[in-house]
């Protein structure tokens, strides 16, 4: 992907979860998903360290700049933590079924975020 392509995917996904806040009802692929891809994982396992790690860092390589990449990555973990995700996004998924695949896949963005901050810290 692109300089311009990671800056436009960084964007997108900021009006994502703006734009979700506006719906009755959402499903797994309106979540903007923390990959470097304009489309949603097709099934939870897509949703790996390595996927999410290359998303995180991609800013890096592109601004050179540690605090950017750390204030994104503690953006991201403010956005999906498990409470406040349940709380605001989860209830407006409809379809039971998807309903399990969304926590499922949240909870583990979760703690892939989690543990790419702990390593972070430790650099």
């Amino acid at each position: 992907m692109s300089e311009e392509d990671v800056e436009n995917l960084v964007i997108f996904h900021h009006q994502q979860w703006t734009w979700i806040l506006t719906l009755p009802h959402i499903q797994w692929a309106d979540f903007p998903w923390p990959l470097l891809s304009f489309s949603s994982p097709r099934r939870v396992e897509d949703l790996t360290l390595e996927a999410v790690a290359e998303y995180v860092f991609a800013p890096l390589t592109i601004h050179q700049d540690r605090a950017l990449v750390k204030d994104r990555l503690k953006d991201l973990i403010r956005r999906w933590h498990p409470d406040r995700f349940e709380i605001k996004y989860l209830a407006r998924v409809a379809d039971l079924h998807e309903r399990e695949m969304v926590r499922e896949g949240a909870g583990i963005v979760a703690r892939i975020l989690n543990d790419l901050l702990g390593k972070w810290n430790d650099l």
